[in-house]
């Protein structure tokens, strides 16, 4: 994987976001462009915001608005999951993520600690964007490029608390952070799992001006 930390003061690249050229675009440009997903109680369960299930296709996404899933439970002693996901691939065909708003998941701290993936446990499962349904032999496991950029009027953030992004099997795997200025950061909050890939040195981590990542 390669690390770039950007020294020469670079910031968001304004003039290549995309626009609206995405299979899909969650916009704020009308005052609206929220995507949420919400579970509570006191059993627990899953919200999933914008979920791509197995043998479907959806390439890429642009979000400039928010996208936020939340469990919550108020009785921590249970056993049941209680499990938040923002953006959920398992089809393995999205290969670009476009933000500049807001992509969140958050979940209760249960007592006791629970599987997240089935592949480790903690007490708190929340993941903002989840690709580990990709893998060599889908698209997304042949490259995908996440891109978090704040605007010269708004922040970017991408936060989860167990995982801000977890990719699947693959390579090419891209992370651009970048901030317009001291007032419009573009963070990336929570722990950051890249998959095992087939290419050494096709992994990327690029952070720019007024970007962060913290995990």
């Amino acid at each position: 994987m390669t690390l770039g930390a950007n020294s020469s003061g670079k910031v968001a690249p304004s003039g290549n976001a995309p626009g609206d050229q995405a299979a899909l675009v969650n916009s704020n440009a009308t005052g609206g462009g929220t995507i949420s997903a919400a579970v509570s109680g006191t059993r627990g369960g899953t919200a999933n915001a914008l979920y791509i299930g197995a043998n479907s296709s959806l390439s890429s996404i642009i979000n400039t608005g928010t996208i936020s899933a939340t469990a919550s439970t108020t009785d921590l002693t249970i056993v049941n999951p209680v499990q938040a996901f923002a953006i959920v691939d398992n089809s393995g065909s999205v290969t670009s993520i476009y933000n500049s708003g807001s992509i969140t998941a958050q979940a209760s701290t249960l007592d006791t600690p629970q599987a997240c993936l089935g592949a480790a446990t903690t007490s708190s499962c929340a993941i903002a964007i989840n690709l580990s349904g990709s893998n060599l032999l889908t698209p997304g496991g042949l490259g995908v490029t996440i891109d978090n950029y704040a605007t010269s009027t708004s922040s970017a953030t991408i936060t989860g608390a167990y995982a801000a992004i977890v990719f699947g099997t693959g390579d090419k795997q891209v992370i651009n952070i970048a901030g317009a200025g001291p007032s419009e950061t573009a963070s990336v909050i929570g722990n950051v799992y890249y998959g095992s890939g087939s290419t050494v040195g096709g992994d990327q981590l690029n952070i720019g001006a007024y970007g962060v990542l913290s995990g």
